[in-house]
């Protein structure tokens, strides 16, 4: 059996690579039994479709997302700024 961190670093591999037979065996036990690695497991492949989904609908060249007000873009400055420091 392998831990919750072997397993989330399995879940994440999957989305770039096929697992190895043994890492697939591996990752799918270790599913079966914890509750919130396969509730990560799930969120990694919602995130990774909808960013998919962002990514085509914006290599669209007739697709065209709104300006971010001033407002958000001064909050995220100094979000930045505090950050820095």
């Amino acid at each position: 059996m392998i831990s919750c961190r072997g397993a989330s670093w399995l879940s994440s591999q999957s989305l770039d690579r096929p697992l190895t037979k043994l890492e697939s065996v591996l990752l799918k036990a270790h599913l079966l039994f914890c509750d919130g690695c396969r509730r990560y497991d799930r969120q990694l492949k919602w995130l990774r479709r909808h960013a998919n989904d962002l990514g085509h609908f914006l290599d669209d060249e007739s697709a065209t997302l709104p300006p971010l007000p001033e407002s958000a873009r001064q909050r995220i400055a100094e979000a930045i700024h505090k950050e820095s420091n």
